[in-house]
């Protein structure tokens, strides 16, 4: 793979191997580099469904207050012409 012109999409990895500037290794206890953990963080699939609820729930009682503080607006006046 030549290092070229940069394409649009998904960015590649760095065909050298070797760690971004900038970006820290992290170690582990024992001085070598953890492996970084890639896909969904544990727990946010399989909630059980009183949980989904309970969270349904507070959005929509959330959205609600919000709606009754808005401000109604002022009618139009109409003007004689």
């Amino acid at each position: 793979m030549s290092i070229g012109k940069r394409k649009r999409g998904r960015p590649r990895k760095n065909p050298t191997g070797a760690p971004e500037p900038g970006k820290p290794v992290q170690l582990g206890p024992d001085g070598t580099p953890v492996a970084k953990k890639r896909g969904r963080p544990a727990g946010t699939k399989n909630r059980s469904k009183d949980v989904i609820r309970a969270e349904k729930k507070a959005k929509l009682e959330k959205r609600a207050v919000r709606k009754t503080k808005r401000k109604p607006t002022p009618a139009k006046r109409k003007t004689k012409r």
